[in-house]
C-alpha cells in the first residue's frame, strides 16, 4: 500500500469518526436544550462587578455577553472567563463576607485570593489561559473578503481562498461539532467586516477578534475552497440571537453567497436537515 492510499484511509477514518461524534452531540442537544428559555446575561452578572460593567456595556453594546465573559472582558489580564468563574464562585461562597468590601478582582490578585490554588482548577492554569484581545493590525490578518459568493483571505495578494480544514477534511457537519480542537470560528463586526480563525481554547475565542467589543453575528463556520458550506450560530461569549443570524444571512446574500446551498445549525435545524448536512 503506497503512502497516498494510507493517508487517504486515515483521512476517511477521521471523517467517519468526526461524523459519528457530530451525530451524538446533535442528539444530545436535542434532548438537553430548550428553545425560548435563554438566560438574560445582565441578570446573571456578578453583583460586585455589575455597576462598572453595565456602564461600559451601555457605551459599547455589550449587554449580550455571557456572564463568564463579563468577567473576562473586565479583567485587565483577560483570563479565560470560564476559569475566572470557578474562582468567582469560590470567592462568592466562602470568602466574600470575610473581606473588607473588596470586590472579586481585588481579592483574586491582591487579597487572600492571590494565594488560592483551587484543586479543580490550578492557579497556574488560570494564569496561563489569557485570551488574546487583538489590536486593529492583528485582526487584519484574519479578515476575510467575500465577493461573488467566494471567501478569500483579505491580506493575500494572490487571493487565496479560505479553507477550514479540520482533521484533514472539510464537511458541513463540522459546524455542529462545538467541541474538541480545531473549531473554526467567525465574527461579523459592527462595520460588517468578517474575521475567521481556528479557535484555541483559553487563547483565541470569539471575543479575541474585536477585543471583547460588540458584533453583528458570531459562531462556527465551514468553508471549502472559498465556498461557504455551513454556519452555526454558536458562541459562548456573544450568545447570538435569531436576529443576529438573520442579519448574517442578509449580509452574505448581498455579497453573492447562494443561500439555498448553506446549512444552518441551530435550534431550528431538524433531524432531517442535520443528516442531510452530514453528507455535504
Amino acid at each position: 500500500m503506497d503512502f497516498a492510499t494510507q493517508q487517504g484511509g486515515r483521512n476517511r477514518y477521521r471523517e467517519v469518526y468526526g461524523l459519528c461524534a457530530s451525530v451524538f452531540v446533535f442528539l444530545l442537544r436535542m434532548i438537553s436544550e430548550h428553545p425560548g428559555q435563554e438566560a438574560t446575561a445582565v441578570g446573571l452578572v456578578p453583583s460586585d462587578v455589575r455597576p462598572r460593567l453595565l456602564a461600559r456595556a451601555e457605551t459599547r453594546g455589550l449587554r449580550q455577553l455571557d456572564p463568564a465573559s463579563w468577567l473576562e472582558y473586565t479583567d485587565v489580564k483577560h483570563r479565560y472567563g470560564k476559569s475566572l468563574m470557578l474562582y468567582y464562585r469560590y470567592w462568592n461562597m466562602y470568602e466574600k463576607d470575610s473581606e473588607d468590601d473588596q470586590d472579586f478582582f481585588l481579592w483574586l490578585d491582591h487579597g487572600f485570593g492571590k494565594h488560592r490554588d483551587l484543586p479543580w482548577l490550578r492557579r497556574k492554569k488560570l494564569e496561563a489561559s489569557q485570551v488574546q484581545y487583538m489590536t486593529e493590525s492583528q485582526r487584519a490578518l484574519f479578515e476575510i473578503k467575500v465577493e461573488n459568493g467566494i471567501m478569500t483571505l483579505n491580506n493575500s495578494p494572490s487571493g487565496e481562498r479560505l479553507n477550514t480544514s479540520r482533521w484533514g477534511c472539510v464537511g458541513a457537519w463540522q459546524a455542529g461539532m462545538n467541541f474538541g480542537r480545531g473549531i473554526w470560528i467567525f465574527v461579523l463586526s459592527m462595520d460588517f467586516r468578517l474575521y475567521v480563525a481556528q479557535k484555541i481554547t483559553g487563547r483565541l475565542h470569539h471575543s479575541s477578534f474585536l477585543a471583547g467589543g460588540p458584533t453583528r453575528a458570531a459562531g462556527n463556520i465551514i468553508v471549502r475552497d472559498g465556498k461557504l458550506l455551513a454556519i452555526a450560530g454558536t458562541s459562548g461569549h456573544y450568545r447570538p440571537t435569531a436576529e443576529n443570524i438573520t442579519l448574517m444571512k442578509e449580509w452574505l446574500a448581498n455579497n453573492g453567497v447562494v443561500m439555498k446551498d448553506i446549512h444552518w445549525f441551530g435550534h431550528s435545524m431538524g433531524p432531517l436537515q442535520f443528516f442531510k448536512a452530514c453528507y455535504s
